[in-house]
């Protein structure tokens, strides 16, 4: 394997160095105006270190990140650090907590004006790969583990079978949910990125996070985010739920983003169509598979309901769940978009691909992504 030059390192770092100022000026952005007037700009730094995520050095007003760390996972991931550490800034410079453990009450004080994962650093497992370390896995999140089975059965070649599985998958989705929703017990949630960080998106990017948000139990915000390629800030969407729902989603995401791409690219064949109208394509496609899946909701008898499911759809939201969005986004906006002119022929090819589309199970590599499998839509 071809090792990358001196040069592209320092050139990668050094966009990584300055995301993580735009970043730490963005975290600040959001807090009370009192908590801003008392924070200054640390030095950044990255280190070869591997015995932690990174550190804060109050000696000389440095965080350090780790280069293993930013160099090799997404930048959720790393965002969740810089929070940490922020933390940690603010307790030592502000609250001056220079007789307590690093970890003492001033440090918690700290991450609650944040909004900061008191355990994000360290030895402290990153959040790629809490998402996809199942060593606690409980019983009741056994259910999940039937639905990747009944999604592998989506790339059965019998429509009925794939179509019965998805149906099926969806099923059992609700009722892990319903169960969250009965027990009452205690949430671990967590927020990742869906697809990368970008200075603009289309309107099927909204419509999808609209799907994910309606269908499978994820609160949704975007948020913003360095964008690496352009050097400046953008948005991302961000989902938060529990790691059984968050990776349910995460999956749908990719694999409705990829199909859009796979599909429109068979479509347009021929046809030198413009962005716009693979924009009014992609849009049906969701469109359609949403239609898909409210039909399959409303197939539901209400008589075969028990009370526990009648509770949980009159409810809709887990209320643990909002409590603690509530408190991680304490400010809001909604996002505008302006209507503009599409093509009905184009949007309706793409909704009846998006009707017929089959969910079924991909491959996922461990840091990697997912390698996702080939389109599957049923006529």
């Amino acid at each position: 394997m071809k090792q990358a030059s001196t040069s592209t390192f320092s050139s990668i770092e050094h966009s990584i160095l300055h995301g993580l100022r735009l970043e730490w000026e963005s975290v600040l952005s959001y807090a009370p105006i009192p908590v801003q007037r008392s924070m200054a700009i640390p030095i950044f730094s990255l280190k070869n270190s591997e015995k932690s995520l990174a550190h804060w050095d109050a000696s000389r007003r440095e965080i350090s990140f780790s280069r293993t760390f930013v160099l090799n996972y997404p930048w959720d991931a790393v965002k969740e650090v810089l929070i940490h550490e922020i933390a940690h800034q603010y307790a030592s410079e502000v609250i001056k907590a220079h007789n307590e453990t690093p970890h003492g009450p001033a440090f918690y004080k700290a991450c609650h004006v944040f909004k900061a994962n008191p355990e994000a650093s360290g030895s402290y497992k990153p959040l790629t790969d809490r998402l996809t370390d199942n060593d606690d896995v409980s019983e009741q999140d056994r259910i999940m583990v039937k639905v990747k089975k009944l999604l592998a059965l989506g790339n059965s070649m019998n429509r009925h079978e794939a179509e019965s599985a998805m149906a099926k998958a969806h099923v059992l989705i609700r009722k892990y949910n319903i169960d969250l929703f009965e027990r009452d017990g205690e949430r671990n949630f967590l927020s990742v990125y869906l697809g990368e960080p970008a200075l603009r998106y289309n309107r099927e990017d909204y419509r999808l996070a609209h799907l994910l948000m309606e269908h499978y139990f994820v609160y949704g915000i975007w948020v913003p985010a360095y964008v690496k390629t352009k050097g400046k800030m953008g948005r991302v969407f961000e989902i938060t739920g529990t790691s059984e729902n968050v990776k349910i989603a995460s999956y749908v995401h990719d694999f409705i983003r990829h199909h859009m791409d796979a599909a429109w690219e068979s479509y347009n064949k021929g046809k030198n169509l413009n962005r716009s109208r693979k924009t009014d394509f992609s849009s049906g496609l969701v469109q359609g598979f949403q239609d898909r899946l409210n039909n399959g909701k409303k197939a539901q008898n209400p008589l075969e309901m028990s009370m526990a499911q009648i509770r949980w759809y009159l409810v809709k939201i887990d209320p643990k769940l909002s409590d603690y969005t509530s408190y991680k986004y304490p400010r809001i906006h909604n996002i505008q978009q302006s209507a503009r002119a599409y093509d009905p022929n184009v949007t309706n090819a793409g909704k009846d691909i998006g009707k017929k589309l089959i969910l079924n199970k991909a491959v996922e590599k461990h840091h990697e992504g997912r390698v996702l499998p080939l389109p599957v839509w049923r006529d």
